[in-house]
């Protein structure tokens, strides 16, 4: 099986675009995820911090990540580049990067996260069609001008990634980026580890040089290659989640150790459980669990570390973006589906004090809440 070069352009033969056209081809087959309903939750309830706007809402201004800061302020990313504050009723412009971001297709701001008390990082699509990486100040007091860290070009706008988190103990951004795009992955851009489509980057941030570099250590960004098109990182300590959304059959979460090296997560060789185009060559990591398109299921979403009042320590919430499912995993694999169910959910997060939060593509943000 071919590979690429390290500016995209492909090496591959005819032979190897036919075996991609065959493996998205195959039906199918039956995934056997059929979680317990998590009764002992019951009853939920979901309780709006944001309301869905009126039917001349658009897409492209829907609310696609959510943090909050320190006081339980919420800090809500908008596809189209705004950034805002919404703190007692009031809505405050941290930064509005809508005159360069993309919300063609996968495109849009698409993730999310904290750098340090003061700044935020912003994953987002520029007009060009790159994914790029922005520092943006977290305190609406002041006005400062965003400053670009990391620009990757995309060949085009699906499968962009949006997986973005911060260890803030030890300083270092973890970026997700997705295959490209073009169906299947023919030109095997994300088992090419010269190029950073398919990846999860790895790195710091140098002041001085105001760019993402990598860890002290590591000769390159690169930490995992393999991905598709991987929607949200979560840590927790040494562990890294990894959603990674599926292309025909199977939705993925991975669970990591930021202590190893290097990984591949499988793709294109690999869509979750299923073999999808035969590559012997590669030492590859399965996910922790995987399940397919039954039951009126998409598009993983997530996950973030379950609040302790469900009493589930070291689980996390992932969700699916058409059930509208939430779902409890641990270590050991799927615990349960919650009692709950959201419509088109595209963020999963924890405020400040705690509760689940579930961000919406219809415009709504709501919290999980207990009713008993």
């Amino acid at each position: 099986m071919s590979a690429c070069t390290g500016d995209g352009t492909s090496l591959r033969t005819p032979d190897d675009f036919d075996e991609v056209d065959v493996a998205l081809s195959r039906p199918c087959r039956a995934d056997g995820f059929s979680p317990r309903l998590l009764t002992e939750f019951a009853p939920l309830s979901l309780q709006p911090l944001l309301e869905a706007p009126d039917s001349d809402f658009f897409e492209t201004s829907s609310p696609t990540a959510v943090e909050f800061d320190s006081e339980n302020n919420m800090i809500v990313a908008r596809r189209n580049g705004v950034i805002e504050s919404h703190s007692g009723g009031q809505v405050a412009i941290l930064a509005d990067l809508s005159a360069d971001t993309s919300t063609v297709a996968d495109q849009g701001v698409l993730a999310l996260d904290w750098l340090d008390d003061t700044n935020l990082l912003v994953l987002r699509t520029a007009g060009s069609g790159a994914t790029v990486l922005t520092v943006v100040d977290g305190d609406p007091s002041r006005a400062s001008a965003p400053i670009e860290l990391l620009r990757v070009e995309q060949p085009d706008e699906r499968h962009n990634g949006g997986g973005l988190a911060v260890d803030r103990a030890i300083g270092e951004v973890f970026v997700g980026i997705g295959d490209g795009g073009e169906q299947g992955d023919p030109d095997g851009q994300a088992g090419d580890a010269t190029n950073s489509l398919g990846t999860i980057l790895r790195g710091t941030v140098d002041i001085n040089t105001q760019r993402l570099i990598p860890t002290s250590g590591r000769t390159d960004l690169i930490w995992a290659t393999g991905v598709r098109n991987p929607h949200r990182i979560w840590l927790d300590g040494a562990t890294a989640w990894v959603t990674d959304v599926g292309e025909n059959c199977r939705e993925e979460l991975n669970r990591l150790d930021t202590r190893e090296m290097s990984y591949d997560l499988g793709w294109n060789a690999w869509e979750g459980d299923i073999e999808f185009v035969a590559d012997d060559t590669r030492e590859t990591t399965s996910p922790l669990i995987t399940y397919g398109h039954d039951r009126g299921r998409c598009a993983i979403i997530g996950g973030v570390e379950l609040p302790a009042t469900f009493d589930l320590p070291g689980a996390v919430a992932v969700a699916d973006f058409c059930s509208g499912e939430v779902f409890a995993v641990d270590s050991d694999g799927i615990i349960g589906v919650l009692p709950i169910q959201v419509t088109q959910p595209v963020d999963v997060s924890v405020s400040a004090d705690g509760e689940l939060i579930v961000t919406s593509l219809d415009g709504s943000i709501q919290a999980v809440r207990h009713t008993s």
